[in-house]
Protein backbone atom coordinates (compact mmCIF):
# COMPACT_ATOMS: atom_id res chain seq x y z
CA UNK A 1 0.00 0.00 0.00
CA UNK A 2 1.26 3.38 -0.93
CA UNK A 3 2.78 5.98 1.67
CA UNK A 4 -0.34 8.04 1.88
CA UNK A 5 1.70 11.14 4.24
CA UNK A 6 5.08 11.01 1.54
CA UNK A 7 2.54 10.93 -1.60
CA UNK A 8 0.76 13.93 0.32
CA UNK A 9 4.22 15.81 0.89
CA UNK A 10 5.22 15.31 -2.83
CA UNK A 11 1.48 16.93 -3.53
CA UNK A 12 1.59 19.87 -1.56
CA UNK A 13 5.13 20.95 -2.82
CA UNK A 14 4.01 20.93 -6.25
CA UNK A 15 1.06 22.56 -5.39
CA UNK A 16 3.05 25.00 -3.31
CA UNK A 17 5.19 25.61 -6.33
CA UNK A 18 3.00 25.56 -9.14
CA UNK A 19 -0.64 26.76 -7.83
CA UNK A 20 0.82 29.13 -4.94
CA UNK A 21 -1.61 27.50 -2.04
CA UNK A 22 -0.20 27.84 1.48
CA UNK A 23 0.54 24.70 3.48
CA UNK A 24 -0.97 24.79 6.91
CA UNK A 25 -1.89 22.45 9.96
CA UNK A 26 -5.45 23.01 11.25
CA UNK A 27 -6.90 20.28 13.73
CA UNK A 28 -3.84 18.59 14.04
CA UNK A 29 -3.83 17.90 10.49
CA UNK A 30 -1.83 19.21 6.99
CA UNK A 31 -4.01 21.21 5.44
CA UNK A 32 -3.66 23.08 1.50
CA UNK A 33 -4.94 26.31 1.96
CA UNK A 34 -6.47 29.00 -1.30
CA UNK A 35 -8.18 32.08 -0.95
CA UNK A 36 -8.21 31.78 2.56
CA UNK A 37 -10.06 28.00 2.44
CA UNK A 38 -9.15 24.72 3.11
CA UNK A 39 -9.20 22.64 0.02
CA UNK A 40 -7.41 19.82 0.79
CA UNK A 41 -5.57 18.07 3.66
CA UNK A 42 -3.97 15.11 4.89
CA UNK A 43 -6.60 13.21 7.16
CA UNK A 44 -4.94 9.91 8.42
CA UNK A 45 -3.06 8.20 5.54
CA UNK A 46 -6.06 9.26 3.04
CA UNK A 47 -6.39 12.31 1.21
CA UNK A 48 -9.16 14.54 2.52
CA UNK A 49 -10.78 17.37 -0.67
CA UNK A 50 -14.02 19.45 -0.92
CA UNK A 51 -15.28 18.91 -3.87
CA UNK A 52 -18.26 20.35 -6.07
CA UNK A 53 -20.98 17.54 -6.74
CA UNK A 54 -19.69 16.50 -10.13
CA UNK A 55 -16.67 15.50 -8.96
CA UNK A 56 -17.54 14.58 -5.06
CA UNK A 57 -19.86 11.90 -7.53
CA UNK A 58 -16.59 10.59 -9.66
CA UNK A 59 -14.62 10.37 -6.41
CA UNK A 60 -16.91 8.93 -4.04
CA UNK A 61 -17.25 6.07 -6.38
CA UNK A 62 -13.35 5.08 -5.99
CA UNK A 63 -12.81 1.95 -3.91
CA UNK A 64 -12.66 2.79 -0.34
CA UNK A 65 -13.68 6.68 -0.71
CA UNK A 66 -16.20 8.14 1.70
CA UNK A 67 -17.94 11.21 2.72
CA UNK A 68 -16.21 13.09 6.00
CA UNK A 69 -17.65 12.71 8.90
CA UNK A 70 -15.24 13.39 11.64
CA UNK A 71 -17.42 12.82 14.64
CA UNK A 72 -19.34 9.84 13.08
CA UNK A 73 -21.99 11.38 13.79
CA UNK A 74 -24.14 9.81 10.48
CA UNK A 75 -23.78 14.25 9.00
CA UNK A 76 -20.96 14.39 6.69
CA UNK A 77 -19.30 17.46 6.37
CA UNK A 78 -21.27 18.32 2.79
CA UNK A 79 -18.75 18.19 -0.13
CA UNK A 80 -16.02 16.64 1.86
CA UNK A 81 -14.58 12.95 1.41
CA UNK A 82 -11.60 10.99 2.35
CA UNK A 83 -9.87 9.31 -0.48
CA UNK A 84 -7.31 6.31 0.83
CA UNK A 85 -3.78 5.88 -0.02
CA UNK A 86 -4.21 3.11 -2.47
CA UNK A 87 -5.42 6.21 -4.93
CA UNK A 88 -2.30 7.94 -4.60
CA UNK A 89 -2.15 7.96 -8.43
CA UNK A 90 -5.25 10.11 -8.56
CA UNK A 91 -4.90 12.50 -5.44
CA UNK A 92 -3.43 15.17 -7.80
CA UNK A 93 -6.39 15.10 -10.34
CA UNK A 94 -9.01 15.28 -7.62
CA UNK A 95 -6.53 18.05 -5.35
CA UNK A 96 -6.56 20.53 -8.52
CA UNK A 97 -10.44 20.06 -8.83
CA UNK A 98 -10.37 20.96 -4.85
CA UNK A 99 -8.42 24.20 -5.62
CA UNK A 100 -10.53 25.02 -8.66
CA UNK A 101 -13.98 24.93 -6.30
CA UNK A 102 -12.33 26.79 -4.09
CA UNK A 103 -10.87 29.66 -6.17
CA UNK A 104 -14.59 29.83 -7.73
CA UNK A 105 -15.51 31.22 -4.31
CA UNK A 106 -15.04 34.92 -3.42
CA UNK A 107 -11.59 35.55 -1.27
CA UNK A 108 -12.55 35.18 1.92
CA UNK A 109 -12.10 37.64 4.23
CA UNK A 110 -9.26 37.43 7.12
CA UNK A 111 -10.80 37.52 10.34
CA UNK A 112 -10.33 40.51 12.61
CA UNK A 113 -7.51 39.92 15.76
CA UNK A 114 -10.23 40.70 18.89
CA UNK A 115 -8.92 43.24 20.59
CA UNK A 116 -6.48 42.58 23.68
CA UNK A 117 -8.29 43.84 27.11
CA UNK A 118 -6.99 46.88 28.26
CA UNK A 119 -4.63 46.15 30.90
CA UNK A 120 -5.30 46.17 34.60
CA UNK A 121 -4.25 49.13 36.74
CA UNK A 122 -1.79 47.85 39.24
CA UNK A 123 -2.36 49.27 42.61
CA UNK A 124 0.96 50.33 44.58
CA UNK A 125 -0.37 50.81 47.85
CA UNK A 126 -1.98 52.89 50.08
CA UNK A 127 0.77 55.56 49.65
CA UNK A 128 1.07 56.16 53.31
Amino acid sequence: MPDGKKAYEELRDMLVITEHVTPRQMFGSPNLMANGYAFAALYHDDLLVKLKPADYAEAIALEGAKAFDPMETGKPMTGWLTIPSQHTDDWEKYARAALEYIREMPPKKPRKKAAKPPKALKSKGAGF
